[in-house]
């Protein structure tokens, strides 16, 4: 099979699924929900997300509400190598 490359406009890529270390339980967080919040521990388990998941959720929030803001046409290039 021979590698395919994917584009995704940003619009599409509001939606982020972190899973839990200890339960691996999937957490969706969907940056255009009206009362979005970030978690900072797992709703099953209880057990604490790592500060620098935690970081990286926060720093990809404002990422993708400034380019929103801003109006930014960006697109992902996604490699699939099935």
């Amino acid at each position: 099979m021979g590698e395919k490359e994917i584009s995704v406009s940003f619009d599409e890529l509001n939606r982020m699924e972190v899973y839990c270390p200890k339960c691996s339980t999937g957490i969706l967080l969907d940056f255009l929900a009206e009362k979005f919040f970030l978690p900072t521990d797992c709703s099953a388990c209880g057990a604490n997300l790592p500060d620098h998941i935690c970081t990286a959720m926060n720093s990809y929030r404002h990422f993708f509400q400034n380019a929103k803001d801003s109006k930014a046409r960006l697109k992902f290039r996604i490699k699939d190598h099935s």
